[in-house]
């Protein structure tokens, strides 16, 4: 299974050629002719790639995939980024990963103190995790009048025309892609640090509770929460461990999971509200969504009642069989 593919718009596969060609003269541009910063350049070369490749191999194999291209990004693909938006970024029409030192390190100028490398670390993992995800793209021939792409599970259409609003841009589950990104992503990171100690475990500890206890260092955060809510929500309801759950959904990051299904929809609406499922298509603010998930008040009563069955069934089967039929 590949988890990088490229079709033409009619949604055939494009031919390999095609496709080598473009990501080489991508490369070309956007690498070898933009000379990466010394501190970069020293990072990359220091950072262990085949770590990381067996670490994500390792995640695969943990939710129930064996077999799987696994497209982490390596020096020779990862260009330096340019002042804009975000200090870092991963395009699946290209495959190439961009990322700026000086950005990278000015998002975490109110702590001067933090490890740059730890800091360019979890950055990096959190685009290689773009990168390993379920990566489609559709119609990317200069002629396409329709260029789609799919990361995860988020995607993207735009639609070329003529006249004044000659293009058309559409979105769907940005923020939730994103969240499960940095999640997963951080503990790639963490699993990396601690395999090659690059990080005294001190640091990664510290860095950690500094991203728990200051939102504003990490770009997903109230994303993250929403995240964290839809799965305590639906193990809540489905009675399935959220470890679970967060396993679930990793797998459908890497095999690009498609929300538009209406039986999936429909199962969706009926376990979580009708209305769930568009808020996270539509990227509603976080505080709607948060809203939205809350547990029911009842809810730590309840999980007491199932615990404390569990435990004592067994005892009760003895002297009657009914116990069994209990459904608490």
């Amino acid at each position: 299974m590949k988890n990088r593919e490229v079709f033409t718009e009619s949604g055939k596969p494009e031919p390999k050629e095609i496709t080598e060609k473009r990501d080489e003269d991508a490369r070309q541009q956007r690498v070898e002719k933009m000379p990466r910063p010394p501190e970069l350049e020293r990072f990359l070369e220091n950072f262990e790639f085949r770590i990381l490749k067996d670490i994500f191999a390792h995640k695969m194999k943990r939710v129930g995939i064996d077999s799987m291209e696994i497209n982490v990004i390596t020096p020779e693909r990862i260009a330096p980024r340019p002042p804009i938006s975000s200090p870092s970024s991963y395009d699946p029409r290209e495959n190439i990963l961009s990322i700026s030192w000086d950005d990278t390190v000015s998002e975490f100028r109110k702590y001067p103190n933090l490890n740059h490398q730890m800091l360019m670390g979890s950055v990096l993992c959190h685009e290689e995790t773009h990168a390993v995800s379920h990566n489609e793209c559709q119609g990317l021939a200069p002629n396409a009048k329709t260029v789609s792409s799919q990361s995860g599970y988020r995607r993207f259409t735009t639609t070329k025309g003529a006249g004044e609003n000659r293009t058309k841009s559409e979105g769907a589950f940005r923020n939730f892609d994103e969240a499960v990104t940095e999640k997963l992503g951080f503990e790639v990171f963490q699993e990396y640090v601690t395999a090659t100690g690059a990080i005294s475990q001190r640091e990664i500890k510290e860095f950690s509770d500094l991203r728990e206890k200051d939102p504003s260092i990490t770009p997903y955060a109230n994303d993250m929460r929403v995240l964290d809510a839809l799965i305590a929500r639906i193990s809540y309801e489905t009675g399935v461990k959220g470890s679970d759950v967060w396993h679930a959904i990793i797998r459908g990051k890497f095999e690009g999971e498609d929300f538009s299904d209406p039986e999936l929809r429909q199962l969706f609406a009926d376990t979580l509200g009708p209305e769930v499922l568009e808020m996270l298509e539509n990227s509603v603010p976080s505080t709607q969504l948060l809203d939205t998930l809350k547990l029911p008040p009842d809810t730590k009563m309840e999980k007491a009642k199932k615990k404390l069955f569990a435990w004592f069934q067994p005892l009760l089967l003895k002297v009657s069989k009914r116990a069994k039929y209990n459904t608490l």
